[in-house]
C-alpha cells in the first residue's frame, strides 16, 4: 500500500513539472522560429534612423563642398584697359600683351601710396618692385584706380579683371607662396635677394615660380598684392568688368593677410 502511494505521488510530481515547463518550451520554440524583421522595434529606433540620415546628409554636403573646391577660386583684382581685357577673355587665360600697346600685362607694378598713380607700361622699373609677373590686389578700389590711370594713359576704356585660379586644389596645395618681408619690397632690391629669401623659407624650391605676397605700401597697413610669375599665368583666367563703385555681386571678398593658413602662404 505504501509503495502504491509513493508511486502515485511520484507520477503526480512528474506530470506537474512537465505541465509547468510546457509554456517555457513553447515560448523558446516560437522565438527560435521567429524572423528578426517581425520583432518589435526598440523605442529609440526612429531616433537612430534620423541620426543616420543626418550623417549621410553631412557626408553628401562634404562631397559637394570638395567638388566646388576642385573648381575655380577667386584670388584678387587687376586694373587694366579694354584691349588687355579683351585679349585675356578671348585667350581664356592671362597672356602678355604685345609691346607698344601700353597694356597692363605680366610685369605691371601696382605701385604704392607714395608712387600712386605711377604705372609704367614697359617691363623695366615695373619688374623690380617685387619681381616680374602679374600684379594682383585684394582691394577693388585700388584696382579701379590703376584701371582708370591705365585707361587714361592708353586712351582706352578702363577695366577691372577678377583673377581666378583655374584649380582651387592646385592653388591651395600645389603652388608655392611666400609672404615677403618689407625690406625686400621696392625697386632698389635685386630679385636675387628675394629668391635667396624664398629659398631660405622653402629650401626645396629651386626655380622662380613662387607667388610672392606683400603689402601694397610697406610703410602702413592697407591693401595687399601678390605677384603671379610669368611661368604660372596659364593656370589663371579672368572675368573682366567695367569700373564701378562696388565690385560685381557674387564675387567673394578676400584679404591676403587672412588667407595665410587656407592658402598655405609661408610667412
Amino acid at each position: 500500500m505504501i509503495r502504491f502511494h509513493a508511486f502515485f505521488l511520484g507520477l503526480f510530481f512528474c506530470v506537474t513539472i512537465a505541465t509547468s515547463a510546457a509554456p517555457i518550451l513553447e515560448s523558446k520554440s516560437h522565438e527560435a522560429h521567429s524572423f528578426p524583421a517581425y520583432k518589435s522595434q526598440p523605442p529609440n529606433a526612429d531616433r537612430e534612423i534620423h541620426e543616420t540620415a543626418e550623417v549621410l546628409s553631412r557626408a553628401l554636403h562634404t562631397l559637394v563642398t570638395l567638388s566646388r573646391r576642385a573648381g575655380h577660386e577667386f584670388v584678387g583684382w587687376h586694373g587694366t584697359n579694354s584691349d588687355t581685357a579683351n585679349l585675356w577673355t578671348k585667350a581664356k587665360k592671362i597672356v602678355k600683351p604685345k609691346k607698344g600697346k601700353a597694356s597692363s600685362g605680366a610685369g605691371q607694378h601696382l605701385g604704392t601710396a607714395a608712387t600712386l598713380p605711377i604705372i609704367c607700361t614697359t617691363m623695366l622699373l615695373t619688374d623690380r618692385y617685387s619681381g616680374p609677373g602679374l600684379y594682383v590686389t585684394d582691394d577693388w578700389t585700388t584696382a579701379t584706380v590703376f584701371a582708370n590711370w591705365n585707361a587714361h594713359s592708353t586712351k582706352k576704356k578702363a577695366k577691372v579683371c577678377a583673377i581666378y585660379a583655374k584649380s582651387s586644389t592646385n592653388w591651395r596645395a600645389m603652388m608655392t607662396k611666400v609672404w615677403m618681408p618689407n625690406n625686400l619690397i621696392g625697386d632698389n632690391v635685386p630679385e636675387a635677394k628675394r629668391q635667396t629669401y624664398i629659398h631660405s623659407k622653402v629650401p626645396h624650391k629651386m626655380d622662380a615660380s613662387t607667388i610672392k605676397f606683400s603689402p601694397l605700401d610697406p610703410k602702413k597697413p592697407g591693401p595687399n598684392q601678390l605677384v603671379i610669375p610669368d611661368v604660372l599665368t596659364d593656370h589663371f583666367e579672368v572675368h573682366c568688368v567695367d569700373v564701378g563703385a562696388k565690385p560685381p555681386a557674387g564675387i567673394p571678398t578676400v584679404h591676403y593677410s587672412s588667407e595665410q593658413h587656407a592658402w598655405h602662404i609661408v610667412h
